[in-house]
């Protein structure tokens, strides 16, 4: 039977559940409640429901049902009711459900730079990731100057592809305008409204192009403090040089 991992937008981990344990029997309700079967309380925002939906098998078929408001993804398809199988990826809110053990974030992930100097991360899963200040999308970038759907990456087992989805500002790929859908590899740097974003290897360092929030701390704050004490201790070095003191 599945075994099943929820995710943060990150990448990380939230919960694992194996669906054969003896306390899985009968549907599996997964959702901010206290009363789900896997609760999510505390973890996320309003964006998941109560209880947002639910898993049942029947004669080893298993079914997803929304039971929120809000919409519901298998594999980026907006969904109410359906069968899944093991490698599908249910999104609900910004955190991902992978359906089985061979199913679950690519090794890749979109880093960038918010308008308040601290880097963001967010992960690509296999297949197309929709960017944009929509919460209906994949990556949401509400900031930034990002249409609503501004642009998507696929990623594929061979290749990654870039599509300008038609937002205002264009999708720019190495400073070059993106027309209909292109193809690059890791490393490349993208530029989606203000946003400059960098697609990398998972955990791989941004370098000076942006900083954590551990090193935005010490870029913006405690950076400014060893530039002050150096300041102020080569004034009193050349005061005295001088013989001023």
């Amino acid at each position: 039977m599945p075994i099943c991992t929820i995710y943060n937008s990150c990448g990380e981990v939230m919960r694992d559940f194996d669906t054969d344990a003896p306390h899985m029997a009968g549907p599996i309700t997964v959702g901010r409640s206290s009363q789900c079967t896997i609760s999510l309380k505390g973890d996320v925002d309003r964006k998941v429901g109560r209880i947002h939906f639910s898993l049942q098998a029947e004669n080893h078929i298993w079914t997803l049902t929304n039971c929120s408001s809000t919409l519901l993804y298998r594999n980026q398809q907006g969904v109410t009711h359906t069968r899944i199988n093991e490698g599908d990826i249910i999104r609900f809110g910004h955190i991902f459900l992978a359906f089985g053990e061979k199913a679950g974030p690519s090794s890749y992930e979109l880093a960038y730079v918010n308008e308040e100097g601290y880097q963001e991360r967010r992960v690509l899963w296999p297949g197309r990731n929709t960017i944009g200040s929509s919460s209906d999308s994949t990556i949401c970038i509400k900031e930034m100057g990002l249409s609503r759907s501004h642009a998507q990456i696929t990623v594929d087992p061979q290749e990654m592809l870039l599509e300008d989805l038609g937002s205002a500002h264009g999708a720019f790929l190495d400073d070059t305008r993106v027309k209909g859908t292109v193809r690059f590899k890791h490393g490349a740097v993208l530029r989606l409204g203000r946003a400059h974003c960098h697609v990398l290897q998972r955990g791989a360092p941004l370098g000076h192009h942006g900083k954590s929030g551990k090193d935005g701390f010490l870029g913006r704050g405690f950076g400014k403090w060893i530039v002050a004490a150096l300041l102020v201790i080569g004034a009193v070095l050349l005061a005295k040089w001088r013989g001023w003191l």
